[in-house]
């Protein structure tokens, strides 16, 4: 089946993103809406600062790791950034790049359409694989994601901005459901590519509570009828072929 391409980075596009709707949710299962944007921020903060939270689950995700493999050493390739630039890129871009002041400022004054339209997926959530839009510059192998993981603030930030961009397609990460009252523009808006990127980056970094919550979000799509991707599916264990 023929794959669109987007135009500003270059990834595939999956048949998904043309078959629905962004979906929305006030059901029962949905976490309370909180009483401001500032409000849903500062508890964001709080989930992204729980450093600890995520090797609760390390016996339980670590096979997924160990199947999907991790490039050994560091990235040796001329273009890299570097992990020093790695770390500014994640905080600041220029204008019309996404960054994690950007998505701080969005979240809380509620601009969640801001998440979907800007491009940021590179040094945000960074892979082990080089992409079409960027090259090698913004890939990181295995030492190169411990020297990032070993700075706690960086490591802060990072999850901060999976924290936000969940919160931007209305999902609880922390509570694992989607919030009530949801801005018009707070919902999924078939990105397969930043979902599996996002999935992807998580599982190499080892941010098991966030991942699981993320893994269970693919669930409610799933079970609320949209067809995502097979290779994003291939990231979660359920749906591992």
């Amino acid at each position: 089946m023929a794959l669109s391409r987007c135009g500003s980075c270059g990834v595939s596009l999956g048949p998904s993103a043309r078959q629905h709707e962004p979906l929305n949710s006030s059901g029962s299962d949905s976490s309370p809406a909180p009483t401001d944007n500032k409000t849903l921020f500062q508890a964001s903060q709080q989930v992204a600062n729980n450093l600890s939270a995520a090797q609760n689950l390390q016996n339980k995700y670590q096979p997924l790791k160990n199947q999907i493999g991790t490039h050994l050493g560091n990235n040796q390739d001329p273009t890299f950034a570097g992990i020093e630039d790695m770390k500014e890129a994640l905080r600041s871009q220029p204008a019309s790049y996404g960054d994690l002041t950007k998505f701080k400022r969005w979240a809380q004054a509620g601009e969640w359409k801001e998440f979907h339209h800007a491009h940021y997926d590179w040094w945000m959530f960074p892979l082990d694989r080089s992409s079409s839009g960027q090259g090698m510059r913004y890939t990181v192998y295995q030492n190169d994601i411990q020297q990032l993981k070993a700075d706690p603030a960086w490591l802060k930030d990072y999850r901060l901005g999976a924290v936000l961009l969940m919160q931007s397609w209305g999902w609880d990460v922390a509570n694992r459901k989607m919030y009530t009252a949801l801005a018009p523009d707070q919902k999924w808006q078939n990105w397969d590519v930043r979902l599996g990127k996002l999935a992807h980056s998580l599982i190499l970094f080892e941010q098991w509570d966030l991942y699981a919550g993320v893994e269970a979000y693919v669930q409610y799509l799933t079970q609320s009828g949209v067809k995502l991707d097979q290779w994003v599916l291939e990231y979660f264990p359920t749906y591992r072929s």
